[in-house]
């Protein structure tokens, strides 16, 4: 017994040591190259991982475009690993590198213990984890747009897979809910999609559904919904009380034919799977068969196939881009390309050569997964420009290290009130004027301080910080509490400020919806460490016995 632990111990140290190895391996040739493209959406990332730093804690910016609440809209996990590496790491460069590391060593894992939980099977699990962590489209998004919460998101998909073909089998609900709650957490577009792919799985079995079945649905709600209800109580009440400017997107569409595009999101990886499945197809187990079919479906979906933009301004407009659906694709065909290469194994009577050449292979498709990266993005549409004087796109490539910090990110007017937008820019740069629309400029001391040297009695002030309706602020005028309002364009003004030099505080004042969401939030993490409880009581008493 003592052999067996010390060897399974050992198994899984050199299992996650070489995870380290290919986490390291798959930005490898980008480093070399000194890669990197900020696309339009990176400074938007960049300035949400700068704000949650300052403070980790706030769903509103009181540092560079005060009072803005879109940190109300952005999910925080993702940002966690990036900040905690921030602390060690001063340096831009390495510190973007080595949160690609973390979160693909991280993602390494989850795929690899998941599959390996469902199948009992070590090579098809390492397999799975390689193939679908080093895909294109994870090196890509990361490379390409700097979209901290989609690859955050991705790390925890193979949770879902694995946690629906265990409810659906063994009526399991805890992985599936786990999977949910965390991707909740990072992306919120991308919980639309894995939700409709377990529900497309649901679909193919709701006739051996019992009653057991849709109660453990309704604990899944119950714990994705609860321990998110931080994020998405603060959206509904911001959504309930202002206009909110949403991003602005292209029309719904699918699969573009540009080659480019295609190998960008991995759908020729999808089809050549999908085209093999066909010759497998008999060979795969009952619940297979329905993964394989569940991958036709999903990647119809994500095509041009289904008329995307007839749907542009209905409810559906909510999931804008189609195209995602394809990284579920990947998801499913990364595991049945593991599945098939078990089945050639079993049939060959040399398999270690085989084995070897697959081997090779999957490692050549890693080092191309690289490559085509750069060559997508130095061949797209995303090279360095200038827009409105504002550089919004730029590479860190041929040994120039270039400060992303130095970047303009502030000309984002997302979720912000749609009767702010004329005096957003003037926000951003902490611009106020008064009742005869003079401007006024104040020095932003951080933490919702303004300071300004007033030369005359000013009848109105409006600051340079957005107010939403439905949330209550106290502001203080060197030290002494004042009324305010919200004017028309939604800043905060004052009355009455006399001459002198004037320290303005804005603080954020909780209500009733903040403190229920952190009620149920509790609700949902305690249940979480009781079930977690539970599972290791059991398995101490099952160890014991």
């Amino acid at each position: 017994m003592v052999n067996y632990l010390k060897n399974k111990y050992i198994k899984n140290t050199i299992i996650i040591a070489s995870f380290f190895l290919i986490a390291v391996m798959t930005c490898l040739i980008l480093f070399v190259c000194r890669f990197w493209l900020f696309g339009y959406d990176g400074p938007f990332h960049w300035q949400r991982f700068l704000t949650f730093k300052n403070n980790i804690f706030s769903n509103y910016d009181l540092n560079s475009t005060m009072g803005s609440a879109v940190m109300s809209f952005y999910p925080k996990l993702n940002l966690v690993s990036i900040s905690i590496l921030s602390i060690f790491i001063k340096n831009t460069w390495l510190l973007l590198y080595a949160n690609f590391i973390f979160q693909i060593f991280i993602g390494l894992n989850i795929a690899y213990y998941t599959c390996q939980k469902y199948t009992k099977k070590f090579l098809v699990s390492y397999v799975f984890a390689f193939i679908f962590m080093t895909a294109m489209p994870i090196i890509n998004w990361y490379f390409g747009l700097l979209d901290l919460g989609l690859i955050t998101a991705y790390l925890f998909l193979p949770l879902v897979l694995f946690g629906t073909l265990n409810f659906i089998e063994k009526n399991e609900y805890i992985e599936l809910a786990i999977g949910l709650t965390l991707i909740f957490m990072s992306h919120i577009l991308t919980f639309v999609f894995a939700s409709l792919f377990v529900f497309i799985f649901f679909l193919f079995n709701v006739h051996k559904f019992k009653l057991v079945d849709y109660l453990n649905i309704l604990k899944i709600s119950f714990l994705v919904l609860c321990t998110n209800a931080f994020y998405w109580l603060m959206i509904v009440r911001l959504e309930w009380f202002n206009q909110i400017n949403k991003p602005h997107f292209q029309t719904l569409q699918g699969f573009p034919e540009s080659t480019m595009y295609i190998e960008k999101n991995g759908l020729v990886q999808v089809l050549i799977i999908m085209g093999l499945g066909i010759f497998f197809f008999e060979k795969f187990s009952k619940i297979n068969k329905q993964i394989y079919l569940v991958t036709v479906i999903i990647t119809i979906l994500s095509s041009r196939i289904i008329p995307w933009h007839l749907l542009d301004h209905t409810p559906v407009g909510v999931i804008q881009f189609p195209t995602r659906f394809m990284i579920l694709a990947l998801l499913t065909t990364s595991y049945l390309i593991a599945v098939m290469g078990s089945i050639v194994l079993k049939s060959m009577s040399n398999w270690k050569i085989y084995f070897a050449i697959s081997a090779l292979a999957i490692l050549c498709m890693n080092l191309y997964n690289q490559w085509g990266t750069m060559n997508t993005a130095y061949f797209s549409s995303w090279g360095s420009k200038v827009v409105n004087n504002r550089l919004v796109s730029y590479r860190i490539d041929n040994g120039k290290h270039i400060k992303v910090t130095d970047i303009d990110t502030g000309d984002f007017a997302d979720y912000v009130p749609k009767s702010n937008l004329m005096r957003y820019i003037d926000v951003y740069y902490h611009t106020g004027y008064d009742e005869e629309k003079n401007p006024i400029i104040f020095n932003a001391n951080g933490n919702g301080e303004l300071r300004f040297n007033n030369d005359a009695l000013k009848k109105r002030l409006h600051l340079p910080f957005i107010g939403y309706k439905g949330q209550q602020y106290n502001v203080s005028l060197n030290g002494k509490k004042v009324n305010y309002y919200l004017d028309k364009e939604q800043v905060i003004t004052i009355k009455n400020v006399s001459k002198g030099v004037k320290t303005i505080k804005i603080t954020l004042v909780k209500g009733l919806i903040d403190y229920l969401a952190y009620i149920l939030t509790a609700m949902g993490l305690l249940t979480y460490l009781f079930i977690g409880f539970k599972y290791l009581l059991k398995n101490y008493l099952k160890v014991r016995k």
